[in-house]
């Protein structure tokens, strides 16, 4: 590990000393915890926000007009047969007479 954040070992000792010095030894390892969770924080911000941005420009990429038109000139990607797989539909039964119902024998 040579820097952290672009500090070098030296510049960290030197930090972890004056904040000895300043917050006691008491106060320290609350104030690690507290600035540890700061950096976790920020390192999921910054971890999402750049999954985030390669999703945009992968999205971006495929709307390419340049790309577009070179994948429809493309040879190797035009369809050569029709893969219609869908079968014809079979022929209907013939309808059957309609019968008259009790109730409409009962209203006549």
């Amino acid at each position: 590990m040579d820097s952290f954040f672009g500090i070098g070992i030296f510049e960290l000792f030197l930090i972890a000393v004056i904040a000895l010095v300043v917050l006691g030894p008491e106060r320290l390892p609350g104030a690690m915890r507290t600035v540890a969770g700061y950096f976790r924080q920020i390192r999921e911000v910054s971890s999402e926000f750049t999954s985030q941005f390669s999703e945009e420009i992968k999205m971006l990429e495929e709307m390419d007009p340049r790309r577009m038109i070179n994948d429809a000139l493309d040879p190797s990607k035009t369809p050569t047969s029709s893969t219609n797989t869908t079968k014809p539909a079979a022929k209907p039964a013939p309808a059957k007479p309609a019968t008259t119902s009790n109730a409409a024998k009962s209203a006549a």
